[in-house]
């Protein structure tokens, strides 16, 4: 039990990225053999990221490292969010971008603190995420109609993105509270949500926030959650798939073609500093494995870059490398934020993204969650003092 409660070391940022890396190696080496390129290139990234998260050791609490970190999120976010709205909004999309950023300031410094406080705009947010997602579902009815399209429909994937952002704080509160019954209730009920639209990494976003939100108090019960992701991989791919593939064997299956098609990816886009531009691959209103397998090779299906191979394409070797040293950098500070109590809203959104993305690649709204997320809780343990950014409204 001690044991289990004395585990921070395995939440650290950097250590589950290197796991799950080694893990697609080991599964598609065997098969695919060693590709130099790729393993420098993912060393490369994931050792960026470690030293992003070390280098967040040495931020001090409000002092000038902290102010320091905020405007680089604060920078980055409006950056992200600009390159978002480009293709809507043409030159409006700056106006955009800035508005949303100062709503995202505003939003924390109205945070109150009291963490059994009623999540009143947390549950409005929750609310319109599932009206939203299952409005979304009811168009088309079907995981497969859904899956056929060319991507996740903006109106579900809206949606799904505002239970996730409201999930924590709500489940924190309900927590707090011991209000198990209703606790159980609301994981079931958003993760069945996040499933509508028939992709496991959604759903999955939800089982590592319940996660991290629940390790302290109840560690054996979190653990679980762990242990119910390998469920719902299987679950989900013998449902939507017919592959002759044991389902014991599926999931190596699925490691392995990460690594093929990652490592193919880099005979087309290996730059030190991509010719198209800078963010050029997430500027695509498509998710980086959909535009790269059917937006880019005309697949009938997306293609899992990884996270720093896709990271590579988007923004050249040298852009991955500065990327996830940022990631890094700030993912390192929640980190150290979740682990003294100041926050239960930026880690548990961070970590489930890089956990999932490790994969999949990351988007730009992924890059901007991350961002966004530890600027609201600078802001929201600076304007609430001593307390601590857990009770987010």
């Amino acid at each position: 039990m001690r044991l289990i409660r004395d585990s921070s070391w395995l939440l650290n940022p950097s250590l589950g990225v290197s796991l799950l890396l080694l893990a697609i190696i080991i599964a598609g080496a065997p098969t695919f053999g060693f590709d130099a390129e790729w393993i420098i290139i993912s060393l490369g990234g994931l050792l960026a990221l470690h030293l992003g998260v070390e280098a967040s050791g040495r931020i001090r609490e409000g002092g000038s490292g902290e102010r320091s970190l905020l405007l680089l999120g604060e920078t980055i976010t409006f950056l992200l969010l600009s390159v978002s709205f480009g293709g809507i909004a043409g030159h409006q999309a700056p106006l955009l971008a800035l508005l949303w950023l100062i709503t995202l300031n505003l939003l924390a410094i109205l945070v109150k603190s009291g963490g059994r406080r009623f999540p009143l705009y947390s549950l409005t947010v929750y609310s319109a995420g599932i009206l939203f997602t299952v409005h979304s579902f009811a168009q088309y009815g079907s995981w497969a109609a859904v899956r056929s399209l060319p991507l996740t429909p903006p109106e579900g994937a809206f949606g799904m993105f505002l239970i996730f952002i409201s999930f924590p704080s709500i489940l924190q509160w309900l927590v707090n509270g011991n209000r198990n019954i209703l606790s159980a209730l609301f994981i079931a009920l958003s993760i069945t949500i996040m499933l509508l639209h028939g992709f496991r990494a959604d759903a999955a976003l939800i089982i590592l926030s319940t996660f991290l939100i629940l390790w302290r108090r109840y560690p054996r019960i979190s653990y679980t959650f762990i242990l119910s992701l390998l469920a719902l991989f299987l679950l989900v791919d013998v449902i939507r798939t017919n592959l002759s593939i044991p389902v014991s064997e599926r999931p190596i299956f699925r490691l392995s073609t990460t690594y093929y098609y990652s490592k193919e990816v880099l005979k087309w886009f290996s730059f030190l500093v991509p010719p198209q531009g800078p963010l050029w691959i997430l500027s695509i209103p498509l998710h980086p494995s959909q535009s790269i397998g059917r937006g880019i090779f005309g697949k009938e299906y997306g293609i899992t870059p990884t996270m720093f191979v896709g990271l590579s394409i988007a923004s050249g070797i040298f852009g991955m490398l500065v990327l996830s040293a940022i990631i890094g950098l700030l993912a390192g500070y929640s980190y150290r934020l979740f682990l003294r109590e100041r926050d239960m809203f930026s880690y548990a959104i961070i970590w489930p993204l890089l956990i999932t993305r490790v994969e999949i690649g990351m988007s730009q709204l992924d890059l901007t969650l991350v961002t966004g997320s530890v600027v609201f809780a600078i802001l929201a343990n600076l304007f609430n003092g001593e307390h601590s950014a857990t009770s987010v409204k």
